[in-house]
């Protein structure tokens, strides 16, 4: 039989067991909704996973291609449509309508402000079972672009529509061509200096053969 100070101890470490199991992951789920919406609507919708294949939550909430063949078929739907993807899936979302080119969408994850304050509250009160735990079902993010709105374009062909870049890729970016530039910089300003010399020793040897001739 548990004496009494043992049982509080359990009573109080349960919410924390509870609090490490994620935050972020009980909160907001693995799954997020994307939403594809097109200009003219009724635009046919085929989802394809890059970075591995569908998982069984995402082969029940939707509807698959050929379900005789789920792991090699796309999920399918029509404009307005909406899928219940893994936070952490790549996918390529490809939407057509005949008389209109084909679009391709990119479409990526990235850390969200409710994910980040839900694995910031299991670091705090969970500790590293929890933020583990977001990490590993992608509860701290959220897919991108979402929702996608498009405006198909009268033709044939097709338009490709890459992830578009975090803030952080910009800075990054940005920082590549300052740096880029200030090396350019520097090479010119070291190829200036090694000039001076060349030119002043021309002219030293310029004033030395005219002393000559006039000897």
């Amino acid at each position: 039989m548990l004496n009494t100070p043992n049982y509080f101890k359990i009573i109080l470490v349960l919410p924390l067991l509870a609090l490490a199991t994620g935050c972020a992951s009980i909160t907001r789920g693995s799954n997020d909704a994307l939403e594809v919406n097109s200009t003219p609507s009724q635009a046919d919708v085929k989802v394809y996973r890059t970075n591995a294949g569908f998982n069984a939550k995402e082969l029940k909430n939707n509807t698959v291609e050929d379900p005789t063949n789920p792991g090699m078929s796309p999920l399918i739907g029509k404009t307005p449509a909406s899928f219940k993807l893994a936070r952490k899936g790549e996918y390529r979302v490809v939407i057509s309508k005949e008389g209109y080119k084909t679009a391709e969408v990119e479409v990526g994850n990235r850390l969200s402000g409710a994910g980040g304050a839900g694995m910031a509250g299991n670091a705090i009160f969970g500790g590293l079972v929890g933020v583990v735990v977001d990490a590993s079902t992608g509860a701290t993010k959220d897919l991108t672009p979402n929702p996608i709105d498009i405006t198909l374009e009268v033709g044939e062909g097709t338009v490709l529509i890459p992830l578009p870049k975090s803030k952080a890729d910009e800075d990054e970016q940005d920082e590549e061509v300052e740096s880029e530039e200030a090396a350019a910089e520097m090479a010119n300003e070291t190829a200036d200096t090694a000039e001076v010399p060349v030119a002043e020793e021309n002219s030293e040897a310029g004033e030395s053969e005219s002393q000559s001739d006039e000897e």
